[in-house]
């Protein structure tokens, strides 16, 4: 029996030489798990927060340093050759023993990726970092065979209240989501060479998307059957839910790669839809597995969780949306004929944003405070981003389209109406918003809103009426700002309340600061200044204290000769 004498790891990885990989005895090759030598590694601190230190610092150093970058990837195709040479329990046994170490690593590779200046700068450096990239993406695809593995294992065991099985492959998936997404581009125009051979970013993430189908030999039917399976297993352990939403989030990668890239024709090189019908079979189950779940064991259910997966799911059905398999070309024939103004390029956003409006929808409605809030601020969110992108054209008729569905589903008339939470209504400003700057708000919003801040039973839903509205004041068009001022000239003085108060001070603050009028000021300014008729009931002291000095300037500002 021969036994081979291994150096010390530490020396070796930073002096850039590299540790045996294996011993042999007699003529067995056994493999050596080197999670003990990884790098900077202080015996007095747990390994992740060793990585938590080294993130840290590539993400904030001025200077890439090469070495440790180095070290890191030499350590880690040393771990790789373990997890591919070795018994597949022995390899479980190791990751289960330092579960918050591999938690915590792909952080380190989003980080490499990230930093600031580029890694592509350095033709050497940036060499590097794609090969450790690589060998990213092939663990990946090792843990996701693992987790299929541990999860058919358990099928038929699982129950209820056990503790959920220890599956390894959602946090790296969710990382690789990030660095091959195409909208995720921080160089757009960059180029770098490897090997003699100019290649793009997006050359560079089409390659790390092939890697990780080529070593799953075909990564949309392995990450389908780890999506079915996770699908089971939420019905026992909806905490699950997180890990199938980082799955969801790959598959979109891979859908999204297969939609964009060029596919080989008989005459020659060209373009043509992709099929994605397996990927639109995905989402559906997925989606309706969603629903179950807020039905059934909403309370069960983290923020993280549901926020992942609503934002991966919306994502794919976009990009399914573009395939030319029946399903989709089912909705969208469906869809242009109840929406015939709307272009047939927007199809698929639309589908995409009606989808994710009906679950936040859902989800603002349900019993779980902390979802809600979710739901509301994630809406919001939205709105604005879609507003930003397209809103120098208010009249796009995809703007008017999500605003016209918003009105439909009911969920402004909820938001302002008597049963809503204070704390949703608040958040909730940016929907109501999103229906004033697409000009879909009508003076029927204007007198839900009136009547929520002057006549609801409950101090804290006008309170938070009132919160709305001025948040978003600046928003309201000419003619809304009056229609709020003359309902306060005719508000008696027995209806103000501390909210009405403030909300009144804003309204006439706000008038004031409004651009020139014609005819509309004059009317307010009088009514507020004297009793104009003597059949007219004089204005309300309050009335007359909160409006009377805005109006005087807003008259004088919009007056010819002032």
């Amino acid at each position: 029996m021969e036994l081979v004498q291994i150096p010390d790891a530490e020396d070796d990885l930073l002096s850039g030489r590299s540790i045996d990989e294996v011993t042999i005895i007699g003529q067995t090759t056994i493999a050596i798990d080197p999670t003990d030598q990884f790098p900077y590694h202080d015996a007095q601190e747990y390994r992740y927060e060793t990585i938590q230190r080294l993130v840290h610092y590539i993400a904030t150093s001025t200077s890439t340093d090469e070495n440790v970058i180095g070290s890191l990837q030499r350590w880690f195709t040393q771990f790789l050759t373990f997890a591919k040479s070795s018994d597949r329990n022995r390899l479980v046994a190791s990751l289960r023993n330092n579960r918050n170490m591999w938690l915590a690593f792909p952080e380190i590779i989003t980080a490499v990726r990230e930093r600031k200046p580029s890694p592509n700068e350095d033709p050497d450096l940036r060499e590097l970092v794609f090969d450790f990239q690589m060998d990213f993406v092939q663990l990946t695809a090792i843990l996701v065979d693992i987790d299929i593995s541990l999860l058919h294992s358990s099928s038929g065991q699982m129950i209820s209240g056990e503790s959920s099985p220890e599956l390894f492959s959602g946090v790296f998936l969710h990382h690789l989501h990030l660095l091959t997404r195409r909208d995720n581009l921080l160089y757009e125009d960059e180029c770098f060479e490897i090997s003699g051979i100019t290649l793009g970013v997006s050359d560079d993430k089409a390659s790390l998307v092939k890697k990780f189908d080529s070593a799953l030999n075909g990564s949309l039917g392995r990450l389908d059957e780890l999506a079915t399976l996770l699908v089971g297993a939420l019905t026992s352990f909806p905490k699950l839910l997180v890990h199938l939403a980082y799955v969801t989030e790959m598959v979109f990668c891979v859908a999204q790669l297969g939609f964009c890239l060029p596919i080989p024709q008989s005459n020659g090189v060209g373009r043509r839809l992709r099929d994605l019908g397996t990927e639109h079979r995905l989402f559906s189950t997925a989606s309706t597995c969603l629903e179950h779940l807020f039905e059934k064991k909403v309370t069960q259910l983290t923020t993280d969780g549901v926020s992942c997966m609503i934002s991966s799911l919306a994502e794919l059905l976009k990009v399914c949306m573009q395939g030319n398999h029946r399903r989709a070309e089912d909705i969208h024939a469906q869809h242009q004929n109840d929406h015939g103004y709307l272009p047939s390029a927007s199809v698929p956003e639309a589908v995409s944003f009606e989808w994710r409006f009906d679950v936040l929808g859902k989800l603002i409605r349900s019993s779980q405070m902390q979802l809600r809030v979710l739901a509301a601020t994630t809406m919001c969110t939205e709105l604005v981003s879609l507003w930003r992108r397209l809103g120098e054209h208010p009249e796009n008729p995809l703007l008017k389209h999500l605003g016209t569905y918003l009105l439909r589903s009911q969920i402004i008339e909820y938001i302002i109406g008597p049963n809503c939470h204070p704390e949703i209504i608040v958040e909730s400003s940016n929907i109501v918003g999103f229906l004033v700057v697409t000009k879909i708000y009508h003076k029927g919003h204007t007198d839900r809103l009136w009547q929520g801040v002057t006549s609801s039973p409950d101090p804290r839903v006008s309170e938070a009426l009132a919160r709305l509205v001025t948040t978003i004041m600046n928003l309201f068009e000419n003619q809304t700002m009056l229609e709020f001022c003359e309902k306060f000239c005719h508000l008696p003085i027995e209806s103000f309340t501390p909210p009405s108060a403030t909300f009144g001070k804003c309204s006439s603050a706000r008038c004031a600061r409004k651009p020139r009028l014609r005819i509309e000021p004059w009317n307010i300014g009088l009514t507020n200044s004297v009793c104009a008729y003597s059949e007219n009931p004089r204005p309300s002291p309050m009335a007359h204290r909160l409006l009377l000095p805005n109006c005087n300037s807003w008259l004088c500002k919009n007056s010819e000769n002032c």
